[in-house]
């Protein structure tokens, strides 16, 4: 496969190993200039901006009440890719891709030890230690999880004459088919730990993981930047050749199955 060396890279005909560079220089003039702009104005992650709830069997069943507000924190797998290079071909080849679907969450745990006490009934849906048997059937054996991110833009109020942030959600993961595996090592009581807050770390597994953004996102619109026009032959800077890929990569390609 014939390497791309872009439209401002011009490889001499006469089939020498040399390269015509005379437009590059204007890009990396443009690169100078505007980089350190581009990266100020851009909207930095927000990892702490989630809500997690919806904790809940199919049907509104076992429900936890405000799991929105026990759920610290949540590590949602990605899928990998396994590649080798062919021996002949030098070439990378597809091998496998890989879904761990192994899902982790922290709990701000109460007084009750009510967060443990609701992932042991859910364990014994699975086995009843009493009787050393499997239950049988689906009943109260899985749960699924809703978590969604957000940030704040500026409305669109134009009698306010200072900036009115206001919340926007970004993009929803569904989770379903979770499993317990663990929900801590052991309970201690200790009367030298004196400690307030005590967060219980779970672990599961899960059948499905979906990824689908909101509609109505207002999406990153830059024109101040040396960039190429969003569609080939297009003379209106009316969109950016960003907010052409934001659409494409996060709208255009729908929902993702993690």
């Amino acid at each position: 496969m014939a390497a791309n060396w872009g439209s401002t890279f011009i490889q001499r005909p006469d089939g020498s190993n040399l390269l015509n560079m005379d437009n590059f220089k204007q890009q990396l003039e443009a690169y100078q200039s505007d980089g350190a702009d581009y990266l100020y104005d851009i909207e930095p992650q927000a990892q702490n901006m989630f809500w997690a709830g919806f904790f809940r069997e199919s049907g509104d069943r076992n429900v936890f009440h405000n799991a929105q507000y026990r759920i610290r924190k949540v590590s949602i797998p990605l899928p990998k890719m396994d590649v080798e290079i062919h021996p002949q071909l030098r070439f990378p080849i597809f091998k496998e891709a890989t879904y761990s679907q192994d899902v982790s969450i922290d709990w701000f745990e109460d007084v009750y030890h009510s967060v443990t006490k609701y992932h042991q009934n859910w364990h014994s849906a699975w086995y009843n230690r009493e009787y050393d048997v499997l239950r049988c059937g689906v009943d109260g054996k899985f749960r699924q999880l809703t978590v969604a991110a957000y940030h704040y833009v500026n409305s669109n109020n134009s009698t306010s004459l200072i900036e009115t942030p206001t919340i926007q959600p970004i993009m929803a993961f569904r989770i379903g088919g979770l499993i317990p595996l663990s929900w801590g090592e052991e309970i201690t009581w200790d009367h030298a730990n004196d400690a307030g807050e005590n967060f219980l770390q779970c672990r599961y597994k899960c059948g499905i993981i979906e990824w689908i953004y909101a509609d109505g996102l207002q999406l990153w619109n830059p024109k101040d930047f040396a960039q190429p026009s969003a569609s080939e032959g297009s003379t209106s800077d009316a969109i950016s050749s960003e907010y052409t890929r934001l659409a494409n990569s996060l709208i255009t390609m729908g929902q993702s199955i993690l």
